[in-house]
């Protein structure tokens, strides 16, 4: 984990703010070219990594109950 990626993990995304600040401060870090999208997996998980650290991270996005997730890939 660094600066230029995420310095948490989410278990889960408590609110919609939590969800919507966090998908916008991903947008940046894509678009800076601090990030870089990976794959969609064939269980809907969206990998990226870190192209400062290498930091492999995995992305279910929320949707009404279930809340998702932003997790390192170990």
């Amino acid at each position: 984990m660094s600066k230029h990626c995420f310095l948490k993990e989410y278990s889960s995304f408590e609110s919609e703010k939590i969800w919507l600040n966090f998908d916008l401060q991903l947008v940046k870090k894509l678009g800076q070219g601090n990030m870089k999208f990976k794959e969609v997996t064939n269980e809907g998980e969206h990998h990226y990594s870190c192209l400062h650290c290498n930091q492999q991270w995995k992305l279910s996005d929320p949707d009404h109950a279930y809340r998702g997730y932003f997790l390192t890939v170990q």
